[in-house]
């Protein structure tokens, strides 16, 4: 292996396992608290240097929101990663309240091990299976042997935060075909369908390009700089929506232009695809808890008490986490309504089709599916 090739795995590894290492360190925090007795202020003064501690751990906004969401509840337990402190200052306030300020050594494994069992850690949350494709092209070699963008963005996701990703050898080959990376780039339920059909949740693509900045490498003593960009978007392929998208640039200098693209490119992908980890996680875990809204027409409803048992059975439905509103036609025996689903279109057609009517016999059957919109039938024996 190169030299050059160790540095860029070096760089990327350091990123990746930050906080992997981190965890095996000691923190230092100051503590401040009051209360009406010594002890009281004691207490305070504990959980503030406690709560500095997991300040200093946690990563993303939807950390910190899950924190503040939680805090009265997991503070009190965290004390126990207190290693050792010692009293500072304490002194009695002319009104007869304690102040105390500690210093505090804990445990930053405690911690960590505490966040991930009370599910405030990105990484103990409810994760997608991630595809990743991005189009790169370093020094306008667009079949570079190495994937920087892509290598970079797989190794935080799934070493770093525990996502499932599809097997890489997956975006090759779609890689290789120019009309599915056509769909990739512009048409995003098409993109949602290719990616889906291998697995994946949540798709992660766009396109990564560097150039050499001719200007800044007259002042660099025969190095060259090299300026990358990486623009990105997070796809639900579930709901064929994007997230949200990211647009990064980074730059790296090196005697070899080659290696300097890859390494700029490489910079901007992590930063871009972890600026998409908060939208991801958040957007998915609304999808699993609120479920996916879909439209749903049952044919054959024809009287007023079949109507309200195809209400009462759609409600039945394993995974149906909501039946909104409906529009009966009696004229043409057509029911119309909204339901919130946790998971995608098909995965309610297949938990609908032939399930059981819930009052007056027969079941449902599958007889349309496009998009988010179903279309049933009530079969009567």
């Amino acid at each position: 292996m190169s030299k050059y090739s160790i540095i860029f795995l070096l760089l990327i590894f350091s990123t990746v396992f930050l906080r992997a290492r981190e965890e095996n360190e000691d923190i230092t925090a100051e503590g401040r608290g009051a209360g009406q007795t010594e002890i009281e202020a004691l207490t305070a003064a504990k959980r503030d240097a406690v709560e500095k501690g997991i300040g200093s751990i946690l990563l993303s906004q939807t950390e910190i929101e899950n924190f503040r969401q939680k805090r009265g509840h997991v503070v009190p337990k965290m004390l126990r990663a207190i290693k050792d402190y010692n009293i500072v200052d304490k002194k009695q306030t002319a009104e007869g309240a304690w102040e105390c300020t500690i210093k505090a050594t804990l445990s930053q494994s405690t911690l960590h091990d505490d966040l991930a069992a009370f599910h405030i850690l990105l990484e103990s949350m409810e994760k997608p299976k991630v595809m990743i494709i991005v189009q790169e092209i370093n020094i306008g070699n667009e079949e570079s042997v190495h994937k920087a963008a892509e290598t970079a963005i797989l190794k935080l996701y799934r070493d770093s935060y525990g996502f499932e990703v599809v097997d890489p050898s997956v975006a090759a080959s779609i890689r290789s075909s120019e009309a599915k990376m056509a769909k990739m780039a512009g048409d995003v339920a098409a993109a949602s369908r290719i990616a889906a059909a291998y697995g994946a949740q949540m798709l992660v693509t766009g396109d990564a390009e560097s150039h050499l900045n001719s200007e800044s490498s007259n002042d660099l003593a025969g190095m060259k700089s090299v300026k990358a960009r990486v623009k990105l978007r997070a796809v639900n392929c579930a709901v064929e929506t994007v997230v949200d998208s990211a647009d990064i640039l980074a730059s790296h200098a090196h005697i070899s232009p080659n290696t300097a693209g890859t390494e700029s490119i490489a910079k901007a992908a992590v930063e871009a695809s972890r600026s998409l980890l908060d939208p991801i996680i958040e957007d998915w875990n609304t999808l699993l808890t609120k479920g996916m809204q879909l439209g749903v027409t049952v044919k054959g409803v024809s009287t007023f008490r079949t109507k309200n048992a195809v209400l009462k059975t759609l409600r039945s439905i394993s995974g149906v986490s909501a039946v909104s509103g409906h529009d009966w036609n009696e004229d043409n025996e057509t029911l119309r309504t909204d339901i919130r689903f946790k998971g995608n279109a098909n995965g309610f057609a297949a938990e609908a089709d032939g399930y059981k009517m819930s009052a007056g016999g027969g079941s449902l059957a599958v007889t349309g599916l496009e998009g988010k919109r179903i279309v049933l039938a009530v079969q009567v024996k």
